[in-house]
């Protein structure tokens, strides 16, 4: 018996939404008004279309495929949200279960209409640290000043506290967020032998207690060996007037990673541009 797909009620991106974009997990997608991708899923390749949505949470269904003499299509739930300051931004958490029997991909197959509990698979919150990011295209030249948090807008003296991807006889190092439009945080590894980073600030949110989570992003490839390109994540934290920083690939909560205690050198933006 062939099963048919009921048709769906309308279902629309924001405007907001519309443009290219490139992410840490999603890259090189472009939004409309109701599709998204290409996405790649158990190798197999589509634009999806909004199918459902309800609030920030958005079903999007890839177009019909055939499988052993039925119609089926893969259906994903995101939570899609744009960065509070910038729309060039959209964090987002994937609400669909990973399913080992589609390589492990968080997409379900069906043959007929599933609604959105259905889609929506996963019945625990994913921790605000484990968002992706998207970035639309030219968002580099739009990027706001003072995008890097207030508190990380100094220079500082930095010190390990372990040294799981860096020279392990580094003890000290700087970071600076001094520039005149706190929009990039150098990282100097000189005295570690490898050179200095500069990331940009593309997006913080605030975690459940006194922590921070900030996505860097740089588009050099400075250090071949170097885990945090192009995307990584800080999380920090103050902790009675020291300043707390976990430095993760990817989103936060990834790995490797490096720990480390800032210490402010007393510059400021304001004092530096004296």
């Amino acid at each position: 018996m062939w099963m048919r797909f009921a048709d769906a009620q309308a279902c629309q991106f924001p405007p907001e939404f519309a443009g290219v974009w490139k992410g840490n997990k999603f890259t090189d997608l472009t939004i409309t008004g109701t599709q998204f991708g290409p996405l790649t899923f158990h190798s197999r390749v589509f634009n999806y279309e909004c199918y459902l949505n309800e609030g920030s949470r958005y079903a999007i269904r890839s177009p019909e495929f055939d499988f052993g003499g039925l119609k089926f299509r893969y259906y994903i739930c995101l939570n899609l949200t744009t960065s509070p300051n910038n729309n060039d931004v959209i964090y987002y958490y994937i609400g669909t279960e990973n399913d080992p029997n589609y390589g492990n991909d968080p997409v379900i197959s069906s043959a007929v209409s599933p609604n959105l509990t259905e889609i929506c698979t996963k019945t625990t919150e994913t921790p605000a640290s484990e968002y992706n990011v998207l970035l639309k295209q030219g968002w580099e030249n739009r990027l706001p000043v003072g995008s890097c948090p207030t508190h990380l807008q100094a220079k500082f003296m930095a010190n390990f506290q372990n040294t799981t991807s860096q020279n392990e006889n580094c003890t000290d190092f700087h970071v600076d967020g001094c520039n005149a439009e706190q929009r990039e945080l150098t990282f100097n590894y000189t005295k570690c032998e490898l050179g200095i980073s500069s990331y940009k600030c593309v997006t913080s949110m605030q975690g459940d207690d006194n922590t921070t989570y900030t996505t860097l992003y740089t588009d050099s490839v400075q250090r071949q060996e170097n885990p945090y390109v192009p995307y990584s994540c800080l999380e920090h934290m103050d902790v009675n007037g020291t300043l707390m920083i976990t430095h993760y690939a990817g989103i936060c909560g990834g790995v490797p990673s490096e720990s480390m205690v800032l210490n402010e050198t007393g510059e400021t933006p304001a004092a530096a541009s004296q």
